[in-house]
């Protein structure tokens, strides 16, 4: 084989105007032909030729394939090969190294016999890495549309009977991808192809990671049980995997809290303590595997178990947790601020629900403030961020009706149906929805602003799905919600009759609290006995708010004793959770009692003492009272 005019060892030197100059007089083609091939005019080709600017990739490409195919007689294929390497490289774009080798089979072929066949084999193989990389590309930018086009393109691309390997990569891309377009549908459909792939393959780990994916999916679209099954499957895979221990243990920590998360997105924080603790418990056997896959890993399980503690009314343990992700979160993107923002967006969006938990609306607004910046900027950036900016929104309206902002908190109930607009499947909808519906009816709005609905449409329908989801505290919520608003219409017409609708909120909730049922439907292995209040502290808090109901009912009728009596209830059902929920019940009780006459008020606050003393004895859940009162109106 003959030589070049240069050495290929001299091409670093070179620039790429000078080099893809060279390599073009050597092929002896015109700049005119290359650009018609290429696409572009002739000019473009000088300009190339000149430095004055870089081709793109798909310029590049073209390029490649057009010096490839009139290389000179008198140099090897190898040497050409390594030329052109040369000449990506220098543009910016180096090709992946199996790719290289690819190209370096096909220039050595020579005998006639099999060179044909085994370029075209090769060349199918180039195209299809090639076509991949350009969706991963298209991925990595968030064009969606344009991942899934060359994702389809290689799959006409692939050969009947080629890689297993080959088909299970491209359809997990395509169930990711489908799933980022909101098509959950194809997702799922696209999954269970890949699963099938991994079986037949025995790659353990794809399964387990397709399992994972495949639970994210129905998390998100609210089968809360399947989502769980598809974790615990993943947690056999990555057992049955050939993993280093380190890996595996990461593995296992991140499947039991994804199943800690579902728990929590059904009110049942009690479960959720329980994986949390597997999950911690497996990260601590990866210790010695890379230090900042693992902070992250226990970043996230410190902001499910703040979440947890918010929901079991640990309030002040929750923020002292999620203050403590935030920190360590602006530490790693001051040392790297190319690190993705998302992470810090929710850390944020969390910090902001535990601040306002506990009625620090100046520093709750702060945090949703920050996280909203930070949404706007990866919205920018192609992502999907229409439910956290909604959940910030909502936490901004709530804020602004306690500062008396009515105004405000419409704007920004107004921007949280836009962003939810479309997302009736996701989980979280409904929890987004009550609180649309609260807001409006705070506003005195009889329609949620931006969803065409009614204020009572909106909340049937989001408690259609809390029974659905199996969200007892959220169904609880929404119950009293309902109640609530029945209780401002009649405020200055109240009728006796309308006792009885109080007390089926009451009895219904009484129910609930001491349910064993839902608890062995849900936890088959349940300890006998446990109550569905064991599982969900949180409906002790919704039975006190029932009481406090039914006492103002029973002011404004003048049943005095039956009001009392509701207020005793309420601090009894309150007690169990701690000073905090205690306090906030007492405070209610207070303004309840500035509307009545003084010598009502007094009595009030004399069986308030007296309660407040004795109050020791009840502030256990193995005694909490199971006969309360039937709450029938008084006779006479």
């Amino acid at each position: 084989m003959g030589r070049w005019e240069f050495d290929p060892s001299s091409l670093e030197a070179w620039s790429f105007g000078e080099l893809f100059r060279k390599l073009r007089e050597l092929t002896g083609r015109s700049g005119k032909l290359l650009a018609d091939y290429v696409g572009v005019h002739r000019a473009q080709i000088t300009r190339w030729e000149q430095g004055k600017s870089l081709p793109r990739p798909e310029h590049l490409e073209a390029i490649t394939e057009f010096l490839r195919e009139h290389r000179p007689a008198r140099i090897s294929g190898e040497l050409w090969e390594e030329a052109l390497e040369q000449l990506r490289r220098k543009a910016g774009f180096a090709q992946d190294p199996l790719l290289v080798e690819i190209s370096r089979c096909l220039a050595r072929w020579e005998d006639p016999r099999t060179a044909q066949a085994s370029r075209e084999v090769l060349r199918t193989v180039r195209d299809l890495f090639l076509t991949l990389q350009a969706a991963d590309e298209f991925v990595r930018q968030r064009q969606w549309e344009q991942a899934m086009w060359s994702l389809q393109e290689a799959e006409i691309r692939l050969p009947s009977g080629f890689s297993n390997r080959m088909q299970l990569e491209i359809c997990r891309r395509k169930s990711f991808v489908s799933y980022r377009l909101l098509r959950y549908d194809q997702a799922m459909a696209e999954a269970e192809h890949t699963l099938q792939l991994a079986e037949k393959a025995g790659d353990w780990v794809s399964r387990g990671d397709i399992l994972v994916f495949r639970g994210d999916l129905y998390r998100r679209i609210g089968q809360f049980e399947r989502a769980r099954k598809d974790f615990e499957e993943a947690l056999i895979c990555y057992e049955r995997a050939r993993l280093p221990e380190g890996e595996r243990a990461r593995a296992r920590a991140r499947c039991y809290r994804k199943r800690a998360v579902t728990y929590l997105f059904q009110g049942w924080p009690m479960r959720a303590s329980r994986e949390l603790q597997q999950a911690q418990l497996a990260l601590e056997q990866a210790r010695e595997t890379d230090g900042r896959a693992i902070e992250e890993e226990q970043d996230k399980i410190l902001q499910v178990r703040g979440w947890m503690l918010l929901q079991i009314g640990r309030v002040d343990e929750a923020i002292s947790i999620h203050v403590e992700v935030v920190s360590r979160l602006k530490r790693h993107y001051l040392q790297n601020p190319g690190l993705d923002p998302w992470g810090m967006a929710k850390a944020l969006r969390y910090l902001g629900d535990a601040y306002w938990a506990a009625r620090s609306y100046e520093k709750a607004q702060r945090s949703y403030m920050e996280a909203r910046e930070i949404c706007m900027q990866i919205h920018r950036d192609g992502r999907d961020t229409r439910l956290l900016e909604a959940l910030i929104e909502l936490g901004l309206g709530r804020i602004a009706m306690n500062q008396g902002q009515p105004t405000e908190a419409r704007d920004h109930l107004v921007r949280a149906a836009r962003f939810i607009r479309g997302l009736r499947i996701d989980s979280r909808f409904p929890e987004v929805l009550m609180e649309l519906a609260n807001l409006a009816w705070q506003m005195k709005s009889p329609q949620v602003p931006g969803m065409e609905m009614s204020v009572q449409d909106a909340i049937d329908m989001a408690r259609a799905r809390f029974r659905e989801f199996k969200n007892w505290s959220y169904y609880a919520q929404s119950l009293i919600l309902s109640t609530e608003w029945f209780l401002d219409d009649i405020e200055d017409d109240a009728k006796p009759e309308d006792w009885n609708i109080v007390m089926d909120l009451l009895d219904e909730l009484k129910g609930l609290v001491f349910d064993q049922d839902r608890v062995r439907e849900m936890v088959p292995e349940a300890l006998p006995g446990a109550r569905l209040v064991d599982e969900i502290p949180l409906l002790f808090y919704h039975l006190a708010i029932a009481n406090l109901l039914r006492a103002r009912l029973g002011l404004r009728l003048g049943w005095i004793n039956e009001a009392i009596t509701a207020f005793h209830e309420a601090v009894r059902a309150v007690c169990p959770l701690g000073d905090a929920f205690l306090s906030e019940i007492i405070a209610r009780i207070h303004r309840l009692a500035e509307h009545v006459a003084p010598e009502v008020r007094a009595e009030i606050m004399k069986n308030l003492e007296l309660w407040m003393r004795t109050r020791e004895g009840w502030c256990s859940r193995g005694v909490f009272p199971q006969g309360i009162s039937d709450g029938k109106p008084p006779s006479g």
